[in-house]
C-alpha cells in the first residue's frame, strides 16, 4: 500500500478490508512491543478463533493499565512489590508514571519463568462494554474488519470504547498470552509534581531494552530491531 499521510493511521485501517483479507486473523502490534511469548502465540490464535463473538481479543500486555489491574487481581503483580494498580481505562496511575512502569517491567523480567509456568491456566476475560483499553496488541477476525472502516480520528477510543457499544459486542483479554509494551510517551517524560515539588523521572528505556535483549538471549532467541 502507498500511504500519503503518515500523520494519521486512517489509511492503514482503510487498507484492511474483508474483501482484501477474507479469511484472516489480523494482529495489531505496536512498534514498541519488546517481548512476545512466541510459544503461547498459537494458543492465542486458537482462543481468537474459538471466540468469534468477541470483537477484539487483547493479549495480556505488560505496561497496560487495564492488564496491570488484571495481572494484580490474579496474583502476578503483588502490590507489596509494585504498589496498587487500580482499574485504569484512560489516563491514570500507570500511563503517565515512568518509574512505576519500570517497576512493572522489572518485576516481570525477574519473574518471567513463573509467569510462563502459570500462563496456560489463566483464563480469557471478557472486557466490559463501554470501557477504554490501550490498543497495544490485539487480534481481529476478517469478518469484523468493517469496524476498521469506521475509524475516523482517535483509533484507540473508537475501537476499544465506541465500537463495542455500536456493535453490542464485548472485547476480551487472553490472560494466557503475554506481550510487553515498552512505554507510553508520558512515561518517557521527567515531570515535577505541582503540589509537592517532587521530581518524577522518566523511564530509562535503554536499560529496559537491554534487559529484554538479555531475556531473549537466555531463551536462545536473537533480538532484532527495525
Amino acid at each position: 500500500m502507498h500511504v500519503t499521510n503518515k500523520t494519521t493511521w486512517i489509511e492503514y485501517y482503510k487498507y484492511y478490508t474483508r474483501s482484501r483479507f477474507p479469511n484472516h486473523i489480523i494482529i495489531k502490534c505496536d512498534d514498541d512491543i519488546v517481548y512476545v511469548d512466541v510459544n503461547a502465540f498459537p494458543r492465542f490464535i486458537k482462543h481468537r478463533i474459538a471466540l468469534p463473538n468477541h470483537l477484539l481479543m487483547f493479549a495480556n500486555i505488560i505496561n497496560n493499565g487495564v492488564c496491570a489491574f488484571y495481572q494484580q487481581s490474579c496474583g502476578l503483580l503483588p502490590a507489596s512489590e509494585v504498589g496498587p494498580l487500580p482499574f485504569d481505562t484512560t489516563y491514570g496511575v500507570l500511563w503517565s508514571n515512568g518509574e512505576l512502569a519500570e517497576r512493572v517491567h522489572d518485576y516481570f523480567l525477574s519473574h518471567e519463568s513463573e509467569w510462563d509456568a502459570r500462563s496456560p491456566a489463566l483464563p480469557v476475560r471478557e472486557y466490559p462494554i463501554g470501557q477504554r483499553i490501550s490498543i497495544n496488541f490485539f487480534a481481529i477476525l476478517s469478518k469484523d474488519l468493517d469496524v476498521f472502516q469506521l475509524v475516523k480520528e482517535d483509533d484507540e477510543a473508537e475501537l476499544s470504547y465506541l465500537m463495542p457499544i455500536f456493535t453490542k459486542r464485548p472485547h476480551c483479554v487472553d490472560m494466557s498470552f503475554f506481550v510487553s509494551h515498552l512505554s507510553f510517551y508520558k512515561q518517557r517524560e521527567t515531570s515535577v509534581d505541582e503540589d509537592t515539588g517532587l521530581v518524577q523521572r522518566g523511564m530509562d528505556e535503554q536499560r529496559l531494552v537491554k534487559a529484554y535483549h538479555k531475556l531473549a538471549h537466555s531463551k536462545g532467541i536473537k533480538p532484532f530491531s527495525a
